[in-house]
């Protein structure tokens, strides 16, 4: 049945973050930095550490994600691109 599948096609599309994600995610990263410049971590930091990695990673695909007054997302609209590339435009506005 696999045999029967097309082969698989990866393509590596690199998208910037937008300003407004850059500024959450600095501001994780500074959180992240305080953490690990600590000699002795406690089971509430290991957690902390855990949470802003976890949050850097939210922030990277959406500020949507950690903000819920904001949605900024470059990913969103590349993909929103590729759709409207490969499919052709969205009569029902889904993407």
């Amino acid at each position: 049945m696999l045999t029967q599948l097309p082969a698989r096609t990866d393509n590596i599309i690199y998208v910037e973050m937008a300003e407004q994600q850059r500024g959450l995610y600095a501001e994780q990263q500074h959180s992240l930095a305080r953490l690990l410049q600590k000699k002795y971590l406690s089971e509430l930091d290991r957690r902390r550490i855990i949470a802003c990695l976890t949050s850097l990673r939210m922030l990277c695909n959406s500020t949507f994600l950690l903000d819920r007054e904001t949605n900024v997302s470059p990913k969103l609209d590349e993909l929103r691109e590729l759709l409207v590339e490969l499919l052709g435009p969205d009569p029902g506005g889904r993407w």
